[in-house]
């Protein structure tokens, strides 16, 4: 696959949108990733809409987070997947809802 790096890696447009909350865990969980930003401009939007569909994501939209052989679109997804994986989510039922609506404020 064209989308296998060593580091995380999150790909959004350069704005801040649908992509800044799984930026804000990146940065609070101090791990290594790449921040891949596409330009807000015609040919970036031209390349993204006739290629994604090679780009080997199950539901092939933006935002994206490729973090080794898993790759998660849609940014509730990503959110929660980050939340896994860096100990941020709750260890009760109540814990977990209290997340969870967290997640929706922000998000």
């Amino acid at each position: 696959s064209n989308l296998r790096f060593a580091a995380m890696r999150l790909c959004y447009w350069d704005l801040r949108g649908l992509g800044e909350v799984s930026r804000y865990i990146l940065r609070f969980s101090e791990t290594q990733w790449e921040d891949d930003r596409m330009a807000l401009t015609e040919e970036s939007m031209s390349k993204w809409f006739s290629g994604k569909a090679t780009m080997d994501l199950d539901l092939p939209n933006l935002p994206y987070l490729v973090d080794g052989d898993v790759k998660v679109t849609q940014s509730v997804a990503i959110v929660r997947y980050l939340g896994r994986k860096f100990g941020l989510v709750g260890s009760s039922e109540k814990e977990v809802v209290r997340c969870e609506m967290a997640e929706q404020e922000i998000a």
